[in-house]
């Protein structure tokens, strides 16, 4: 159906060979027409496109156990290759930056994924600033230096970010939500204990004047 409809049709498929071992057949056809346009015959080859085919399925099994194993990490992971487009990330990722948007999508350019996310409100520095805090944090994502925090919403996230040997970025996100909390915590009951201090100085020094 397909060689009529386009004129020629690749199918792959394994083959049996005389020694009883399998290889992967490439049967490529070819639809031949007459001077009027009227098919008249059907021209094929057939070629061993083992190697090729081999190579793919194990670089399919590689990828699955990357993607397995990025998929298996607690924070958010991701990699943008040298055109800062996203080649792979874990739904972590999505589900600590991005709640409530789709998830990215490889292919994706980095500063669309952000600039949507700025747009939505999810990022607190963004707000009433949408294209500097852009430009602010391209420039931070292609020349990373020490973590960083960023808030986004209720969450704070640490983001670790390192060059790749090909100029892509891979980046690690970290929520430390507790920890801020812990932190704030910590600072109101110091503030407390420091105002208590100081009323009991003052109470201190008016008995001394009694």
């Amino acid at each position: 159906d397909q060689l009529f409809k386009k004129g020629r049709h690749t199918v792959e498929y394994r083959f049996r060979k005389k020694n009883g071992s399998y290889c992967w057949v490439s049967d490529d056809w070819h639809l031949i027409h007459d001077k009027d346009g009227q098919p008249v015959e059907v021209v094929g080859s057939w070629s061993d496109v083992s190697a090729r085919k081999n190579a793919e399925i194990a670089l399919r099994q590689v990828e699955r156990r990357l993607t397995d194993a990025i998929e298996s990490i607690s924070e958010g992971f991701s990699l943008y290759d040298a055109d800062d487009r996203l080649v792979v990330c874990n739904s972590n990722y999505g589900e600590l930056l991005y709640p409530g948007l789709a998830a990215p999508v490889p292919g994706t350019a980095y500063e669309t994924i952000i600039r949507a996310a700025a747009e939505t409100g999810l990022v607190e520095d963004a707000k009433g600033r949408i294209d500097e805090w852009v430009a602010e944090r391209l420039a931070k994502h292609r020349n990373p230096g020490g973590p960083h925090i960023q808030r986004r919403g209720d969450r704070w996230i640490q983001i670790n970010e390192r060059k790749t040997d090909d100029d892509g970025t891979v980046a690690v996100y970290t929520n430390i939500t507790e920890l801020k909390r812990a932190e704030a915590e910590i600072l109101t009951a110091k503030r407390e204990t420091d105002e208590a201090n100081a009323l009991v100085t003052v109470k201190n020094r008016a008995l001394e004047t009694l």
